[in-house]
């Protein structure tokens, strides 16, 4: 169980009192700036080399389809592994294929296929990543404090919405594609250190007994025996894959659409952030109500 320090906090920043959590959220926004900086700059160099919305979208799916090959091992991995260590493996992952982009980009070598290859492989990363991070939270914070880090870790996200495509759209007209890929590279320095640093008691992994697979189907069979998990997953599953499908041909509406250039593009994405970030706080403030289906339902509408 993580332990408290230090005085007490308001209730929207209640996770806060945990030094475990502290090093984490800041370590983890930095790192998210610098992805978001990447994000921007994939998205613009993808148009730029092909002039074509089809690559942009193209760049984006091969991202996002690891999300539904390894999401399922992955959280069976948390379960049987040390979830730190995983993290710090994904983290050193991505920072590394984010510096090959760089090292291509800089070599004036790098094409649009490097950049489809190395999305896909980062997504793979990225998506191991996920769970393990998720899983990991409870044991910075303890059970009391959950749901209001949840709330935070959302907060953080959109935070680095708004921070990192605003920092992009200036610098990719200053240092250009590679350097943000650089940037972001340096930047996972922040999440692997603060991961270093943490301290947390040690506990026995879950499921050695049971295969990877045998864990799936457990995990499987628990969602379809709860109605109520049943619609949050089926939820999530429509609103990740058709919700969200604006966001990666928004440098097509900046170029093509709003005849602008890149730092609008990164404009337009700071401002899709910013009442996300709103919402973010407003749930870790609220993070106690009872209503909780009604704020997911109304949220994903």
């Amino acid at each position: 169980m993580a332990r408290a320090t230090g005085s007490a906090l308001p209730p929207t920043f209640a996770a806060f009192a945990h030094r475990n959590y502290r090093l984490y959220w800041f370590g983890n926004l930095a790192s998210l700036i610098g992805t978001w900086i990447q994000n921007i700059a994939t998205g613009w160099l993808v148009l730029t080399l092909t002039n074509s919305p089809f690559f942009v979208g193209l760049n984006s799916t091969v991202a996002w389809l690891p999300a539904w090959i390894v999401s399922l091992p992955a959280g069976a991995m948390a379960d049987r592994f040390n979830k730190r260590k995983l993290m710090i493996g994904t983290q050193t992952v991505l920072a590394l294929f984010a510096l090959v982009l760089a090292v291509l980009y800089w070599a004036h070598v790098l094409t649009i296929y490097h950049v489809l290859v190395i999305s896909c492989l980062s997504g793979f990363a990225a998506t191991m990543n996920g769970p393990i991070a998720q899983s990991l939270v409870p044991d910075l914070v303890g059970r009391k404090n959950v749901l209001n880090a949840i709330a935070l870790n959302n907060a953080m996200f959109n935070s680095a919405r708004i921070i990192g495509p605003a920092i992009a759209g200036i610098l990719l007209g200053t240092i250009g594609a590679g350097g943000c890929f650089g940037i972001n590279s340096a930047s996972f320095l922040a999440i692997i250190g603060a991961l270093w640093f943490i301290r947390l008691p040690r506990s026995e992994p879950h499921g050695q007994g049971e295969s990877v697979w045998q864990q799936i189907l457990t995990g499987l069979r628990f969602v379809k025996g709860h109605r109520d998990i049943r619609a949050i997953v089926a939820l999530t599953a429509v609103f990740s894959s058709f919700g969200m499908m604006y966001l990666p041909l928004m440098p097509v509406f900046a170029r093509d659409v709003f005849h602008s250039g890149a730092r609008e593009y990164g404009v337009m994405m700071t401002c899709v952030g910013i009442g996300a970030v709103v919402g973010g706080l407003t749930l870790a403030t609220i993070s106690k109500t009872k209503h909780k289906g009604v704020i997911l339902i109304n949220g994903t509408c």
